[in-house]
């Protein structure tokens, strides 16, 4: 851009010329529904996803046809090895690989594996700024599904495209249609009956010890959460996150109302709060000790 010169307007606009929606069969919504409700943490996984194009003849034949962008939700799964919090979802390296290595198997097309999925508990609906990082390491090909679901039985639908351009569509209609599939809930409960074995080994043999924070002087200024000894790893990656979070408020001088606020704060919306830069500073110190933390017990960063 260098020797650049500027001509056309100051800002840029996109118009979308074709609609686009999400669509799945009412037995998928089930199990969906069924594997998030289920758990009191985040839980994830992934699916494939069938694009299809709608064109719409126009009765004005000077007009161009209206083209429609149906994506269709045709199988999810839930990877069997997953550490999840109330707060975040990591799944296992090596389970993406046997999906993968499955749907060879079974002679179905990987290329369609572009759906992710995860739970958001009792929170809200919305992307976080870990899923907007998640998103973007996720692309198989030229577009990326996903979906945020909750207890509660909200769904958010988001389309990424990556070709021709880089666009995000949130808010996306999703449409069920209904099935006759009975057998929904055998496959539900033989994915949770495997998830919750690989957590029941976990909590009986994971030990992990906080490393570099220890007790700190002003400790009870911020004790309004109890801390207690844990033996599974996301009540210990919980509790580290609430010790780390006392350490990094005793840090930046914060007070025991602020950290309260800031603790409550999800970061969907900073318009208006004259509290913004030391609430990010917080948040992003927290997020990169947590960082560090997993990297150093787990092997892993993230998702």
């Amino acid at each position: 851009m260098d020797n650049t010169i500027a001509i056309g307007r100051s800002e840029t606009e996109v118009s979308l010329k074709s609609a686009v929606y999400i669509t799945m069969a009412s037995d998928i919504y089930k199990e969906l529904r069924e594997y998030v409700k289920h758990y009191d943490t985040e839980v994830s996984g992934c699916g494939l996803v069938e694009k299809i194009i709608h064109k719409l003849k126009n009765a004005d034949t000077d007009k161009p046809d209206t083209q429609i962008l149906e994506f269709k939700i045709i199988e999810v799964f839930l990877p069997s090895k997953q550490r999840n919090t109330g707060a975040t979802t990591n799944i296992d390296d090596e389970e993406i690989h046997n999906i993968v290595a499955q749907l060879i198997k079974d002679g179905k097309d990987v290329e369609k594996l572009k759906l992710h999925w995860h739970s958001h508990v009792d929170m809200d609906t919305f992307h976080s700024t870990t899923d907007e990082d998640n998103y973007d390491t996720l692309f198989n090909g030229d577009y990326l599904v996903s979906l945020v679901i909750n207890k509660a039985g909200h769904f958010l639908g988001r389309i990424d495209l990556q070709n021709p351009a880089i666009i995000s569509i949130s808010d996306v209609q999703i449409y069920v249609y209904a099935t006759a599939d009975d057998k929904v809930m055998d496959k539900v409960n033989m994915n949770l009956a495997k998830l919750d074995e690989y957590i029941k080994k976990e909590k009986e043999t994971s030990i992990v010890s906080y490393k570099g924070y220890g007790n700190h002087a002003g400790y009870s200024d911020y004790g309004d959460d109890a801390i207690n000894t844990a033996n599974n790893w996301w009540d210990i990656e919980d509790e580290y996150e609430k010790k780390v979070g006392i350490t990094i408020a005793e840090t930046l001088h914060m007070t025991k109302k602020q950290k309260k606020k800031f603790d409550k704060c999800y970061r969907v919306n900073c318009s208006g709060c004259n509290e913004t830069n030391l609430c990010q500073n917080y948040k992003g110190m927290i997020d990169d000790a947590l960082t560090e933390f997993r990297r150093t017990n787990y092997g892993t960063s993230g998702l």
